[in-house]
């Protein structure tokens, strides 16, 4: 292929990505990069392997603000004693491929145009499977889980967990369904999310039903080695027998593994590098409103529990965003019809939001496709940053946007960035379990 023609081409996939069109799409469609703030670092920062930031552990010398009285002959009181830990989170590194044809490509010398359309459309294609799976794991558990099979007798066509029902188990607490699940993509089981056995074989679903259906079904032209009930399915290379918690996974940290308490029949216990269930590290856990695996009806009460709760811990701070699937929200939408108190936040535009009236303010309410089923988030978005050691970009350290694929007449452009959840005050921060939902009424 001439040289010309493949430095056209590379130029014209930056233009692309430099045009700021990329960009907006991963932020807009990105609910965590909106509620947010993103911290680029920068320097030794980015060059380093992990964020590292002390923590100050329980006091056993008194409260800060405490001074005690004394007359001049009495003994000084004593100074309080810090403890500190050292909380860490690693980069994880998001990979997405662009082709196109090496005929295509020769074809651009004389119509540039139709090349410019067709990059374009795989290009915004490619990054909307990123701002997807940015999305997902933004509320997931750090896992990749994407589906829990609920099948007795496993055969090719598995029944996964159903969306208003509810399937714990010792590190699970949530319903998963299928939409997660991206048909054409490979996938693997494993018996736990963490430290479980990894199934020998891995699958590639043809179909999936939709969650509203009484049991959502996956399809698969074979049954995978080794699957079995009660399997959790996730994408392939999600799981490893020897990584114990979202740490050392290779998925971003997400609302579920970080917004929980000691782990105790919940998702996770460690989170960024802190053991909650620790005696001593109570500082480190969420508030957790839960009805054992039971779902119950939405009040007003309920999530004024969890309102107080958030508030007394922390620094005092109380929430400042309620986020909720839709379907969930329509059941909190019910509760307020017939109260004339109701009143939707006036945006700009003239759109309307609903908020939480408690308090001593009106709190936004927020709504995600993905955020998890029956689940209410309380959140203090100032306690969390989105840390980017990589911002989005072409892996192009070589000199080269353009590769060819190996025994093929195509070429291959990597998109590449490197970004991780941090939370630096999870108990400013609070979730409502176990809420009745439909997703059709």
């Amino acid at each position: 292929m001439p040289q010309q023609t493949l430095v056209d081409a590379a130029n014209l996939l930056k233009d692309l990505f430099d045009s700021g069109a990329v960009k907006e799409q991963l932020h807009n469609v990105t609910n965590c990069f909106n509620w947010f703030k993103t911290k680029q670092l920068t320097g030794r920062e980015a060059s380093a392997r992990n964020f590292i930031w002390a923590v100050e552990q329980q006091r056993t010398g008194g409260t800060r603000w405490s001074a005690d009285a004394a007359n001049t002959s009495a003994a000084l009181p004593q100074p309080e004693r810090p403890r500190v830990q050292q909380a860490r989170v690693l980069p994880k590194w998001i990979y997405k491929r662009v082709e196109a044809s090496g005929q295509t490509m020769r074809l651009s010398q004389s119509n540039e145009g139709a090349f410019a359309s067709e990059l374009t459309y795989s290009m915004k294609a490619a990054v909307k499977d990123i701002t997807k799976q940015l999305n997902f794991t933004c509320f997931g558990d750090g896992s990749g889980t994407v589906a829990r099979i609920n099948d007795a007798a496993i055969d090719a066509t598995v029944a996964v967990a159903a969306a208003g029902g509810d399937y714990r188990a010792e590190v699970t607490d949530y319903e998963y369904g299928t939409r997660y699940v991206s048909l054409g993509s490979n996938y693997a089981a494993a018996t736990a999310v963490y430290g479980g056995t990894v199934r020998a074989g891995t699958g590639i679903p043809t179909a999936k039903s939709a969650d509203d259906n009484a049991t959502p079904v996956l399809t698969f032209d074979a049954l995978p080695a080794g699957w079995a009930d009660n399997d959790f399915v996730g994408l392939e290379g999600s799981y490893d027998a020897a990584v114990t918690g979202p740490d050392g996974s290779n998925v971003m940290q997400g609302l579920q593994s970080i917004v929980d308490d000691d782990g105790d029949g919940q998702l996770v216990t460690t989170v960024h590098n802190i053991n909650r269930a620790t005696a001593g590290n109570e500082f480190w856990r969420s508030y957790v409103n839960t009805n054992d695996g039971v779902d119950r009806a939405l009040t007003l009460g309920l999530m004024g529990i969890v309102y107080d709760r958030v508030s007394e811990t922390g620094d005092g701070t109380p929430p400042k965003k309620i986020v909720m699937h839709k379907a969930v929200r329509r059941q909190y939408q019910a509760l307020l019809s017939p109260d004339i108190r109701f009143a939707p936040l006036q945006l700009r535009g003239g759109f309307q939001k609903l908020t939480f009236a408690y308090g001593d303010e009106e709190i936004p309410i927020e709504t995600d496709d993905d955020c998890t089923y029956g689940t209410i988030y309380f959140l203090n978005p100032d306690t969390f940053r989105m840390l980017v050691w990589h911002p989005l970009k072409w892996a192009d350290e070589d000199g080269l946007t353009l590769r060819q694929v190996q025994d093929e007449d195509s070429w291959e452009a990597w998109m590449v960035m490197a970004l991780q959840i941090a939370c630096f005050r999870p108990n400013g921060n609070g979730v409502l379990r176990d809420i009745t939902f439909s997703l059709t009424a």
